[in-house]
């Protein structure tokens, strides 16, 4: 599912199951492998931006050939570093619209620590 609705290829698919997507809530986890990482081995701080958009996109309801562009963040914090083999729980639900414009609370938790929240907004457009 994951790979049909965005238009990313691997390694950039941030993405790697969604595991609830219901009334503007979506809920996605991400793996994290060698490939995305620093020489210092942790996950870079864009990537995780990254990641929150895409699960942001399925909390958009996103319908087949319509595209999101990642527009901005507000207020976006990291609370820890992402290493190799740890596993992100993302989850992102939708705040408002207006127009093309989707606002998203986003967040990314690795073994019950937050590590990332923001404001994440989204541009849809076919």
């Amino acid at each position: 599912m994951v790979q049909t609705k965005l238009p990313h290829s691997i390694p950039f698919i941030m993405v790697d199951r969604v595991i609830a997507v219901e009334d503007g809530l979506a809920r996605g986890v991400k793996t994290i492998t060698e490939e995305i990482l620093t020489p210092s081995g942790t996950l870079p701080q864009s990537l995780l931006i990254e990641a929150l958009a895409q699960i942001s996109g399925f909390a958009a309801g996103q319908q087949e050939g319509t595209k999101a562009l990642f527009a901005g963040i507000k207020d976006m914090t990291f609370e820890g570093k992402v290493h190799r083999g740890d596993v992100l729980l993302l989850e992102s639900r939708l705040l408002g619209r207006f127009g093309p414009l989707y606002s998203f609370e986003a967040s990314a938790i690795v073994s019950d620590t937050l590590v990332a929240r923001g404001t994440i907004y989204l541009n849809l457009y076919d």
